[in-house]
């Protein structure tokens, strides 16, 4: 028998004074020393997933794991239940992922005007108010209902009322020349602004994982080098 590789995954890599990362380690290692003094000895061993790869260095072992960190993003690091930072504690990483698309129709509202499912958004004044045809299935999260923002036209525009399966407004009030089919940013930067995973997922109370990988296969991809 050949063994290949031989693995393990860290539960709480991201959490700086986890005892348990340590436990893992140990055993891992003795586990490891187990199939050496059995004669078996795999030439792949890893179990650093992003968050070890930047504070873990002693799991690195011969090969690492990204996986998050492929998509230019990594968690927050806690200690003692607090969020913590620092020069060690970061990876220079940048997004790769952007995630666009286009004005459905624009439409004139008047003050008053209760918006989507619920009416849980009012408008104050008149506004005007853009159509995105893009929703929950798309996996654009319904946390984002309340504070979200997208960009059009180098500037913010919040998210207005709850996101549905297909549809989502925007409140383009006071932008300038918006019209259907405008190119609009959910994902990504454009001319300084940014609207990132993390942004995403704080409002979801969710994790910047959940946020990339919620992205359904109805949204088409395309690939740059």
């Amino acid at each position: 028998m050949e063994v290949e590789g031989f693995a393990t995954h860290l539960a709480s890599s991201e959490i700086l004074d986890a005892p348990s990362v340590a436990e893992q380690l140990k055993n891992f290692e003795t586990a490891r020393r187990m199939l050496l003094e059995s004669g078996l000895a795999p030439p792949l061993v890893h179990a650093a997933n992003t968050s070890a790869v930047i504070s873990h260095h002693e799991s690195w072992n011969t090969m690492v794991r990204p996986g998050l960190a492929l998509y230019g993003y990594h968690l927050s690091f806690e200690r003692a239940g607090r969020v913590v930072s620092g020069r060690g504690l970061q990876l220079q990483l940048k997004p790769v992922l952007t995630w666009k698309t286009r004005i459905l129709s624009v439409r004139e509202v008047r003050a008053g005007q209760a918006l989507g499912y619920g009416g849980t958004y009012v408008t104050k004044a008149p506004a005007r108010i853009g159509v995105l045809p893009v929703g929950y299935a798309d996996g654009l999260n319904r946390g984002l209902s309340e504070g979200g923002r997208v960009i059009v036209r180098e500037h913010y525009a919040p998210i207005v009322g709850r996101i549905s399966m297909d549809l989502t407004l925007v409140d383009v009030t006071g932008i300038p020349d918006v019209n259907v089919a405008d190119e609009v940013v959910l994902l990504g930067s454009e001319d300084g602004l940014n609207v990132d995973a993390r942004e995403h997922a704080e409002l979801a109370h969710t994790i910047p994982y959940e946020i990339l990988c919620g992205i359904s296969k109805r949204v088409p991809r395309k690939y740059s080098s």
